[in-house]
């Protein structure tokens, strides 16, 4: 909505504004566990980091990615085709039917963006930190009806099962995200192409966990981690694909068998 307005220079902020709202909310209602829902890029590490800050039980529920876009003329298209699409136009490489095309189709329903953007990439790594059910991270957030998905639904019953077993437990956010579980998620990010914008969120989460852990740790993790899942925008999948062979628990397998 605010995309080439001054708008835009709240986007970053209003990531620590939900983390303040959750904070105020579950401690003035003396809460004893949270289940936060996360949608987008920003509310994802802006609902997570409520947890680390209060040492609070927690399990963060991701919305879910979108579907891969098809056009009449078009396919697997994502929320970035159509930036990609005015460029090809504006250089007379496609006609202003095919730009109609992408710009009508290339988000058919809810879900955020669907390659490996700010918000699979952070979806990615809070399920590698261990606050989300196992396998959730890739999970579509609609059907081909714009249909909450059935998986979708029981992990949400899911969630509420593992907010009662975590708080039996003992286990706090803190004592889940060490220094070895951002080691992990910086690995999984290398891995899969992550957005950039995923140092800035994990720098922040680190903070809140009373974690030292520097952007130059992530040269020195990253420059290891080999490349190895195809997505967009550096590839041609999406997390929607990802999602059908298994999810993030396959990617972890298949880096563990090639490179250890």
């Amino acid at each position: 909505m605010t995309m080439g307005t001054s708008g835009m220079k709240y986007s970053l902020i209003s990531r620590d504004w939900i983390t303040d709202c959750i904070e105020i909310t579950h401690s003035g209602y003396t809460g004893d566990g949270m289940i936060c829902l996360a949608g987008c890029d920003k509310t994802i590490p802006g609902v997570t980091m409520v947890l680390p800050r209060l040492n609070a039980y927690g399990v963060v529920i991701y919305g879910g990615t979108m579907l891969p876009g098809c056009g009449k003329q078009h396919s697997n298209l994502s929320a970035g085709s159509p930036f990609e699409a005015i460029g090809s136009y504006s250089r007379g490489l496609i006609d202003i039917e095919d730009l109609e095309d992408v710009e009508c189709h290339a988000i058919p329903g809810a879900g955020a963006c669907g390659g490996m953007f700010t918000a699979n990439t952070m979806s990615s790594v809070v399920e590698t930190l261990g606050l989300t059910l196992p396998g959730s991270a890739s999970g579509v957030a609609t059907d081909n009806e714009n249909k909450v998905t059935e998986k979708k639904k029981q992990e949400v019953k899911e969630a509420v099962k593992t907010l009662f077993a975590v708080m039996k437990s003992g286990k706090k956010a803190r004592d889940i995200l060490t220094r070895k579980a951002f080691e992990n998620a910086v690995t999984v990010m290398y891995a899969l192409g992550g957005s950039t914008n995923g140092v800035l969120h994990l720098l922040a989460l680190a903070r809140e966990s009373e974690v030292e852990f520097s952007i130059d740790d992530f040269n020195k993790i990253g420059g290891k981690v080999p490349l190895i899942v195809n997505l967009k925008p550096h590839g041609k999948y999406q997390m929607a694909d990802l999602d059908k062979i298994g999810g993030l628990p396959v990617s972890h397998s298949l880096y563990l068998s090639v490179f250890h």
